[in-house]
């Protein structure tokens, strides 16, 4: 893993400690991260990865609510309000070629559609210059939407890539989710391929036939 978003639900279930120790251990590992910080401007904060000279600026949002957000003196989550998407966003845009942004945005749990709200916060974010968003979690594999716009010359939206590694044993829909594959010829969106998985054990992923056994998680998908 090079990088993940820590703009979440539960990040401050531990207090304003656990986000500053989060926070530290990642950075011990070498692992960045968006989405929360020791302060807004940290969690707002930009992350640029550079893939064969293509810079792919990240940042995350929490719009499920539940943990503490941040402000400009103490930690927490950096939320997803207009004002913090455009300023997030836009920072990105000056130092990257392509932008995504990572929304913890689920305001209804244990759905495969799309929310209102959902579209509205979609809208919103390729209007302030993002080019794709890779979302989470509804705690399903939900829908994806490909719509032209963007240095890609289309934005990709996925919803909820389900869960990965979570102990949710009671459906087949929380156990099974998809890693999001993006191909990119330079700037240019190419290819998305869902790379369908089931959780097993509680906490391990494992990887699934697309032909057979992953084919129930990509339909519901698609």
């Amino acid at each position: 893993f090079d990088l993940v978003t820590l703009g979440s639900d539960h990040m401050t279930n531990a207090g304003f400690s656990g986000v500053i120790q989060t926070v530290h251990f990642f950075d011990q590992q070498g692992i960045r991260h968006v989405g929360a910080g020791a302060t807004l401007a940290a969690a707002l904060k930009p992350v640029v990865i550079d893939v064969r000279g293509v810079k792919f600026g990240f940042v995350g949002f929490n719009g499920a609510g539940g943990s503490v957000p941040a402000t400009s003196s103490s930690p927490g989550t950096a939320p997803m309000t207009s004002s913090n998407i455009k300023n997030a966003i836009a920072a990105a845009r000056k130092v990257s070629d392509i932008v995504i942004a990572l929304p913890q945005w689920s305001t209804r749990e244990y759905v495969a559609a799309w929310t209102s709200q959902q579209l509205a916060w979609r809208n919103e974010m390729f209007a302030a210059g993002a080019d794709h968003i890779i979302g989470a979690d509804n705690h399903w594999a939900s829908g994806l939407s490909i719509t032209p716009g963007g240095v890609s010359s289309n934005h990709l939206a996925v919803d909820s890539q389900g869960n990965f590694w979570f102990g949710q044993d009671w459906s087949r829909q929380t156990e099974e989710g998809v890693m999001t594959m993006t191909t990119f010829i330079g700037t240019r969106l190419a290819q998305v391929r869902l790379i369908p998985t089931v959780v097993l054990d509680d906490a391990q992923p494992n990887l699934t036939d697309p032909a057979t056994d992953g084919q129930s998680v990509l339909q519901q998908v698609l």
